[in-house]
């Protein structure tokens, strides 16, 4: 056995005269009903040839064609035409060979990493935090503080400083590895000691979804302190998961325990559960076969005198 201990983000301009120009452009040609956007640089050298003008009764039409020499051997021709009633329409034809300046952007590309589709959520706590998760590593014998949100109370003794071990059973003020489990009372394990499931129990390095987390919500009984194990056995073989429980406390109501089974694979024929507290204690059962079914739950409400009421039943 492993054992460890630790504390708890472009309109074209008419002209009749004939010009030479040299033009540096990034074009955009706009009409009245048709946009042509030219969305490459081009870098060229353009002489106009000609240019004929005619004026009618109902506007002026202007014809242009260009002849555009430039530096490379590429050839492309835009044609661009738009015609009202009672306005100018102009008509240009332009044979361009150009050289394209090409900006290229390289954009980081993001990675989504899918869910294990094998791996379906099995832990029942709303907003759960870790004590031992499974993606962190392997836990075989360990324990580690955890504050409470409000002082635990059972038989008269209380605190707020628990800490939790990976063979199913919580301390008071201190902690222990054991994984021996015992009938009660018993030595082996702290005086004020809380088992809801003692047994040769550890946490599977890798194994989705499983360890041992808490959280702390709101319900009938008040603010209310869950801890729920999802972890595998030792005893007799290794089973890396499948021992699935609770135990909870409420603020409330001090000195009330419930334990809650959802699933596990021995039902209590290797487990002591119970809780002592000195000399005072309660077994609920000894490595008895069959005494904590799947779906069930057990609740114990202790006194300082000693007592101790069990209800229990199924989920």
């Amino acid at each position: 056995m492993l054992a460890g201990s630790t504390t708890a983000i472009l309109p074209v301009s008419s002209t009749t005269d004939t010009s030479v120009a040299v033009i540096e452009t990034s074009t955009t040609a706009e009409t009245s009903e048709t946009d042509t956007e030219t969305a490459t640089t081009l870098l060229t050298s353009t002489t106009a040839a000609s240019v004929d003008t005619t004026t009618t009764g109902e506007g002026t039409a202007t014809a242009i064609e260009t002849t555009t020499a430039a530096e490379s051997g590429t050839t492309a021709t835009t044609e661009a035409v738009t015609t009202t009633g009672d306005a100018t329409t102009t008509e240009a034809q332009t044979t361009t060979t150009a050289e394209a300046e090409t900006t290229t952007t390289t954009e980081a590309a993001t990675t989504t990493t899918a869910a294990d589709p094998g791996c379906a959520q099995t832990i029942l706590l709303a907003n759960p935090t870790p004590i031992f998760d499974a993606q962190n590593g392997r836990y075989d014998d360990f324990n580690t503080g955890v504050t409470a949100p409000f002082p635990i109370e059972f038989f008269g003794a209380a605190s707020s400083s628990v800490y939790v071990s990976t063979n199913g059973f919580l301390s008071l003020d201190s902690g222990s590895n054991s994984y021996a489990n015992t009938g009660l009372p018993t030595e082996s394990i702290p005086s004020n000691s809380i088992m809801p499931y003692w047994e040769d129990l550890l946490v599977t390095e890798g194994t989705c979804n499983t360890g041992i987390f808490y959280d702390v919500y709101e319900t009938a009984r008040g603010n209310t302190f869950t801890i729920e194990y999802n972890v595998g056995s030792l005893q007799p073989s290794l089973i890396g998961t499948g021992e699935h429980f609770s135990v909870s406390f409420y603020e409330d109501h001090p000195g009330l325990v419930r334990f809650e089974y959802y699933q596990t694979t021995k039902h209590g024929s290797s487990a002591t559960i119970g809780l002592q507290s000195g000399e005072m204690f309660s077994q609920f059962s000894f490595n008895q076969e069959n005494s904590v079914p799947d779906q069930y739950f057990i609740e114990i409400e202790t006194t300082e005198g000693g007592g101790a009421l069990t209800r229990t039943g199924s989920l």
